[in-house]
């Protein structure tokens, strides 16, 4: 609300309630928009001096992995959570350090290598997956295309054969006349 609606609003409410109701009124409306407002919740994610009381020092650090040790493996979300405290770093409390893999640790996680082996296998059977596929539909195909040549060279024949008998008929049956 700008202040030429917080005049006329404050206006309107001294004609209606008196100049003091409406004066207290006002004063509860915040001084800005509702919404421009900072939360308790807006002021979760900063760190407060009380969290920063226990810290470990830098050399408490020089065991633990790093975010560049970490770029050859694959991601996990309990990972995620040393990698991105970058508001406190270079600080971490002992027992924090406790709750993250050490080097030694990370060699039994997989790497992005691994993945993309993985990846590279499930590739080479879709291919193996399609060509089968191709095969079959078209050994399909040629047995339908026989089936159906067979069965049209059947109805083929009997329909000649009608035609040739009506025919016959026909003749014999003017001829008697």
């Amino acid at each position: 609300m700008d202040e030429q609606a917080r005049y006329e609003l404050s206006e309107k409410l001294g004609e209606v309630l008196g100049r003091e109701p409406a004066a207290t009124l006002m004063a509860c409306l915040p001084p800005d928009r509702w919404d421009r407002l900072a939360t308790k919740a807006d002021l979760d994610p900063f760190a407060t001096k009380a969290d920063l009381d226990p810290f470990a020092t830098k050399a408490d650090l020089e065991r633990f992995a790093t975010k560049a040790d970490l770029e050859r493996f694959a991601t996990k979300a309990d990972l995620e959570r040393f990698a991105t405290k970058a508001d406190l770093e270079p600080f971490a409390t002992k027992a924090d350090l406790e709750r993250f893999p050490t080097r030694e640790e990370l060699e039994r996680f997989a790497t992005k290598g691994d993945l993309n082996e993985v990846h590279h296998r499930f590739e080479v059977l879709d291919h193996r997956l399609e060509a089968m596929e191709h095969r079959i539909t078209s050994a399909f195909r040629a047995e339908l295309n026989a089936a159906v040549t067979a069965q049209s060279r059947t109805m083929l024949v009997g329909l000649l054969g009608t035609v040739v008998a009506m025919g016959s008929f026909l003749l014999v049956a003017t001829g008697i006349s």
